[in-house]
């Protein structure tokens, strides 16, 4: 963005497009305000969940969803394979014209690996859904602490999106979590290899500015937040964190659907489902 006084930019813009350019000079206080502007939406009120639950677990589940939908403003609709005689992907894919934003799947908590990991449905469910995905296996409510995993990959913004959605309506506290790898040993005395928050955030690196765009965001959303930084396993962290922070809902971003991905980037996602009785939301998306 030249200055309006500037000759020579102006002169080369010229050359360059053969007409006269034309210069407006915003207020410096405009394009601060911009993210503001961007973020700070109205609150959508035009969200569509599904809900889909065994029936030994419908109406503690139903209860949960119905408390969600209400603090989201959302419509909601109950997927039951026996009335409708389809399977639950036929009936998504007929509402192509008006998409779900999240499916909520209950789950039986005394039975949580088999019915939801070796189930075919389900599995299948996980490979293909469009939308954002809920496992609920114990409900926790009302809304007073999440825990935000960053996984930097494309659906980290997603899942801040709807941590911003949450958090906004219920005033929940929010942790956002990163993970990065453990230093070496043969560098840990080395002071240049010293990572930490302080570090990554003052550093230029892809990380510290992912990180900072996130607490940016959160801020200017006036979300009471705190961003911890851990080094080492992922899944042994997001364990303790987990288990130690007394959390009512866990958001993590989707991982790649081709399972070599996974096997290369670590996998995450099935992990958590598999151990956490905490609900946990699957951010990916329309």
């Amino acid at each position: 963005m030249p200055e309006s006084n500037d000759l020579k930019t102006h002169e080369d813009l010229n050359n360059v497009f053969r007409i006269a350019p034309h210069f407006v000079e915003p207020d410096n206080r405009d394009i601060v305000a911009l993210p503001e502007k961007t973020w700070l939406k109205e609150a959508r009120t035009d969200f569509r969940f599904l809900l889909y639950a065994p029936p030994s677990q419908l109406i503690q589940i139903h209860d949960y969803a119905q408390a969600l939908t209400e603090l989201m403003r959302a419509h909601v609709d109950s997927f039951d394979p026996a009335k409708e005689n389809c399977s639950i992907r036929d009936f998504i894919e007929k509402e192509n014209g008006q998409p779900y934003d999240l499916l909520i799947v209950g789950v039986d908590k005394h039975s949580f690996p088999k019915s939801l990991w070796l189930n075919p449905v389900s599995r299948r469910l996980l490979a293909w859904l469009p939308s954002s995905l809920l496992i609920v296996r114990e409900p926790k409510w009302p809304l007073k602490r999440i825990l935000l995993i960053l996984l930097h990959n494309k659906w980290d913004g997603k899942a801040v999106d709807w941590l911003v959605h949450l958090s906004k309506r219920s005033e929940a506290v929010a942790t956002v979590l990163t993970i990065v790898p453990s230093t070496p040993t043969m560098y840990q005395d080395v002071g240049r290899f010293a990572v930490g928050l302080p570090e990554i955030l003052a550093n230029d690196c892809a990380l510290g500015q992912r990180i900072r765009r996130v607490a940016e965001r959160l801020v200017v959303e006036g979300i009471e937040a705190t961003c911890q930084l851990r080094q080492g396993s992922p899944e042994f962290h997001i364990q303790q964190e987990l288990i130690g922070g007394n959390y009512d809902l866990c958001i993590i971003g989707a991982e790649p659907r081709n399972s070599l991905k996974r096997f290369f980037l670590g996998e995450m996602v099935t992990p958590i489902l598999n151990w956490t009785r905490r609900p946990v939301l699957v951010a990916q998306g329309l």
